[in-house]
């Protein structure tokens, strides 16, 4: 259980994973509003058109009422209405006066009168089983005077019906959706990112005596091909930094061997011949040990300038006597 912990824990921490689950994310944040969005946006038009249609049905009887010259029954009012329609005739007083019976009548609440008020009202209603229908009550006047109250319903099994199936498409869509993207997600990352793993598995081959090796810079001019192109300078650098150091290494044990020789030459000279002529040995080993300090120095200096430190100030340097002194120094 540790090591599967412990497994999920370093894939959480590839930038494979980490580009998936912001890309998931922002397209979690960006669909659900989307969804939800949408769902109230066709709630409101499905509203809309319901009342649209409630409206224009009320008219309709209304104009009929009007042309029988009265508003004391609906007669053919309803004869054009859709079928589902269900339209009330209620006196002044609120009281039930005539229904269409065109199809099944709901028990609608009984409106009230208003005070005043020619506004139609617009209410949804759930009924007693469980039905909701939309509701419109208008008043009707005569002469000025408040004469009855119409009203006119339709269920909303139908367009309910048809928003718990979007509801439910939703659902299921922004899941499989996000799973989808998910999937797209990993592999458009592993596909952008596998030059970044050539180019590790390149380093990993790479050893520390043989710097030739270059990363493959891939074709596209992207991020990946700068990386490649600068890490590949890099390593020219190194390369030449450490053949600069191989080769002064090499120098310095060129130079150091001659005069280490003569050095022991001498000695091994002392040793023989005694102690009556040590003075003279030792004066000349004391020339060449000065003469190596020198050349330790010289080195030392020279070191410091292959890595760009400021060696002094230049000088005019005269040739001749640089060659007669290197001349007297093969002599000796």
């Amino acid at each position: 259980m540790i090591t599967l912990l412990r497994r999920v824990v370093s894939s959480l921490q590839t930038i494979r994973v980490r580009l998936t689950l912001w890309y998931v994310a922002l397209l979690t944040i960006v669909l659900i509003p989307f969804s939800a969005g949408l769902y109230i946006v066709l709630q409101h038009e499905v509203t809309t058109s319901n009342d649209a249609a409630l409206h224009f049905s009320a008219q309709h009887v209304i104009d009929s009422l009007n042309s029988n010259g009265g508003a004391g029954a609906l007669g053919r009012a309803v004869a054009g209405l859709p079928i589902g329609t269900v339209v009330v005739l209620y006196n002044r007083f609120g009281e039930r006066i005539e229904a269409s019976t065109r199809s099944t009548l709901p028990q609608l609440p009984v409106p009230q009168p208003p005070n005043g008020s020619p506004a139609p009202i617009y209410q949804t209603v759930h009924l007693s089983n469980g039905d909701q229908w939309r509701v419109l009550t208008t008043p009707l006047f005569l002469n000025g005077t408040l004469a009855g109250l119409l009203q006119v319903a339709e269920s909303e099994a139908q367009s309910q019906s048809a928003l718990r199936e979007l509801a439910l498409l939703l659902a299921i869509a922004v899941p499989v959706t996000l799973i989808i993207a998910s999937a797209g997600g990993v592999f458009l990352a592993g596909r952008a990112l596998r030059p970044i793993s050539k180019m590790t598995q390149t380093v990993r081959t790479m050893r520390p005596q043989d710097l030739s090796q270059r990363i493959p810079v891939p074709a596209t001019a992207d991020e990946v091909h700068q990386l490649a192109e600068t890490f590949n300078a890099l390593l020219q650098r190194l390369e030449q930094s450490f053949e600069r150091e191989r080769q002064f290494t090499a120098d310095v044990s060129h130079e150091l061997r001659t005069p280490l020789s003569i050095l022991r030459t001498q000695v091994d000279l002392a040793l023989e011949r005694g102690p009556s002529d040590a003075g003279a040995a030792l004066e000349a080993m004391r020339t060449d040990i000065e003469h190596l300090q020198r050349l330790v120095s010289d080195l030392l200096l020279l070191a410091r300038a292959e890595h760009g430190e400021a060696i002094g100030q230049h000088e005019p340097l005269r040739l001749d006597n640089l060659i007669t002194d290197t001349v007297e120094l093969v002599r000796d």
